[in-house]
């Protein structure tokens, strides 16, 4: 192969005329295409040319940033006005972002670039780091989105776009309270749809963690704690009368930015012997959304008759809901006397939770409501004795 420690213009005039291997002369192109063939490009040098000075040889990256061409070609890139160099800079930056996912690490680099000019121009610095951050918030690196963000606010408060990346940040690092904070600041700046939607996450996320936070505690520290914070009385036996078998135990759940107990319930219809049981009751559903599920009621109301109601008067608007005070003893206390307890109309609109915080209620294994015909003759005989609810 073709080899010169220097390669000289002159050497290639005196030389003899090259031969095929046929042994005809070439042709000016079948020689130059043998030439480029054979050359060894490796073993190039140029006469009074150091390698160290020319990037054309480098072999890595590290040689090309060595090489006094790539040093004067940087000084090139950031020869002229720094405002209108920086520009450039942010323009090809902002390209890259177009590209999507291929051309992010490469905006990082062009909008570094745009800072690193230090441009006399504040807001200017201020959008470089903004649009850094952006990228940044796209690649996944929120921690430095919210400093690139901090930065651009340092230099322009206010520019609107560096609240709201920086408050997309926040949320993916869940920390709702600075985020929320953030999005005020800017909404004192200025009215921002976006601003209002993240202040709208970042305050559910913060009422979500706390429910989630609640609900852990539930679990950790065990459900005595969770029915105290309720004032929820736990009875040590349950009624004669409840023959259903029900082993759940309430357990707690993240609702609506809150822990949320859920009960099995039993509605019992003395006057007919009959129940219904109800094996997942949350504690913020009313007692009357129940009972409208089951029973006829106002038009519109297509629920049929119980079956068991003969004389048709099971209907939502003649219902009514009692329990009796201290009908079971609770856990760890002694029982009440009959004559010492009383009948109580449990208001339908009330909540489960509610409910079982009224003065006198104690949960007999799980929560239980009578439920008949307000005025019957069958009320009258139970709120005056003579029909009683015994306990084992």
């Amino acid at each position: 192969k073709f080899s010169a420690t220097a390669l000289r213009p002159m050497d290639l005039l005196n030389r003899p005329p090259a031969r095929g291997p046929d042994g005809r002369i070439l042709t000016p192109q079948e020689e130059e295409d043998l030439f480029y063939e054979n050359l060894d490009w490796d073993k190039i040098r140029l006469p009074g040319v150091r390698e160290s000075e020319c990037a054309l040889w480098a072999t890595t990256p590290e040689e090309v940033e060595q090489s006094e061409d790539f040093a004067a070609i940087q000084s090139l890139l950031y020869d002229g006005d720094p405002e209108e160099v920086a520009e450039n800079f942010k323009i090809q930056g902002n390209d890259c972002v177009k590209m999507g996912k291929k051309g992010y690490q490469d905006a990082v680099v062009y909008y570094t670039q745009a800072i690193d000019v230090k441009s006399p121009n504040r807001e200017n610095n201020s959008i470089y780091y903004s649009n850094r951050a952006h990228v940044h918030n796209l690649l996944g690196n929120y921690g430095r989105a919210v400093r690139d963000c901090q930065k651009a606010l340092e230099l322009n408060p206010r520019y609107i776009k560096a609240y709201f990346r920086a408050a997309k940040a926040l949320l993916s690092l869940r920390k709702y309270p600075e985020a929320a904070e953030c999005c005020r600041h800017g909404l004192e700046v200025e009215a921002s749809a976006p601003l209002e939607g993240l202040l709208k996450q970042a305050t559910e996320g913060e009422a979500r963690r706390a429910a989630e936070e609640e609900v852990r505690a539930v679990q950790e520290q065990g459900l005595q704690a969770s029915l105290q914070q309720r004032r929820t009385i736990m009875g040590a036996t349950h009624l004669v009368e409840l023959q259903t078998e029900c082993d759940q135990v309430p357990y707690a759940v993240a609702e609506q930015g809150k822990a949320v107990l859920h009960w099995p319930v039993l509605f019992l219809y003395p006057e007919y012997s009959q129940c219904d049981l109800i094996r997942d009751f949350s504690e913020s559903r009313t007692l009357g959304e129940q009972l409208d599920e089951m029973f006829p009621g106002p038009a519109g109301n297509s629920v049929p008759p119980a079956p068991w109601d003969s004389r048709g008067e099971y209907a939502v608007p003649r219902l009514v809901l009692l329990f009796q005070t201290h009908w079971v003893a609770p856990e760890g206390g002694k029982a009440v006397s009959v004559r010492e307890r009383a009948w109580v109309e449990v208001d339908p609109r009330s909540t489960l939770r509610r409910a079982l915080s009224l003065p006198g209620y104690v949960v007999p294994r799980f929560p239980v409501f009578i439920v008949a015909v307000r005025g019957s003759a069958f009320v009258r005989r139970l709120t005056t004795g003579e029909i009683s609810l015994d306990t084992k």
